[in-house]
């Protein structure tokens, strides 16, 4: 598919790698995949740029079972051009926890934070209350002086957060 323009694909189980390779040339796609299934998804970085990347991040989070790691970065070349969404309620948008919460995840990572305080805080908050085996949370907020003070008002709400795992090294910058 090396000349593709136009996509318009729907699967239900599409093969990851050979997929994403197959469609470097595509200007315009449309993707509809049916049933996600990430079973074997251990380690998950994701960059919060897109507007929809809370959603994304609650379907990644309910299908994958073993996730043992979860980075939620914002690539440094993203960062002029990213929108500051509206984050949906993993409260709401996960009922019940996932398995991976109660079984599998052991390091949490967010760096790089853009957004609302209170939509940032709920989202960590979830995390630190539902992640049962939870071993390391870091939370480095990357400051400028102009949202300095935001952050220290965020690493402070955080600083109360109730945390699931009794063993959870908590990291605030």
């Amino acid at each position: 598919m090396s000349k593709l323009d136009d996509a318009d694909i729907e699967s239900r189980y599409p093969d990851t790698n050979n997929f994403i390779r197959s469609i470097t040339s595509v200007k315009r796609l449309s993707l509809c995949i049916r049933s996600l299934n990430a079973e074997e998804l251990n380690n998950l970085k994701l960059c919060p740029c897109d507007t929809n990347w809370s959603k994304l991040l609650a379907r990644l989070l309910e299908k994958s079972p073993s996730l043992r790691e979860l980075e939620i970065c914002l690539n440094d070349d993203h960062k002029d051009t990213c929108v500051d969404p509206p984050l949906v309620s993993l409260e709401n948008e996960l009922n019940p926890v996932p398995e991976c919460m109660r079984s599998s995840l052991e390091t949490f990572k967010w760096k790089g934070i853009h957004g609302s305080q209170k939509e940032v805080v709920d989202v960590v908050k979830y995390i630190l209350r539902n992640a049962c085996c939870l071993e390391t949370a870091a939370v480095l907020s990357q400051s400028t002086p102009e949202t300095e003070d935001k952050c220290k008002m965020m690493i402070q709400e955080l600083l109360h957060s109730f945390l699931s795992s009794a063993t959870c090294q908590l990291v605030l910058e």
